[in-house]
């Protein structure tokens, strides 16, 4: 699957992010989590969702809004949740 991205921040290395943290994003907004409790993650939720594990609630920086391919997001979480990890292609608008 392959998705186009509109971001501001895709430069900014880890750690480098500003905006305002969020642990509820939409189905086209890509989360960064900087990794402060686990390991760094990129949240592409396919749908409604709510970040968190054991330890709890986590908040990650929106740092890109899918503006191409998003009508495929949930297909690909399906494919995800039954067959495992997929191969997903991010490019910048």
């Amino acid at each position: 699957m392959a998705v186009t991205v509109r971001a501001g921040l895709c430069s900014r290395l880890p750690g480098q992010h500003s905006g305002i943290p969020t642990s509820e994003p939409a189905p086209d907004e890509l989360l960064l989590y900087p990794g402060a409790v686990g390991e760094t993650e990129l949240l592409l939720p396919d749908g409604s969702c709510a970040f968190a594990s054991k330890a709890g609630q986590f908040a990650g920086t929106h740092f890109a809004t899918v503006v191409e391919g998003a009508d495929k997001l949930r297909e690909v979480g399906l494919r995800c949740l039954w067959q495992g990890a997929q191969a997903v292609r991010i490019t910048e608008s």
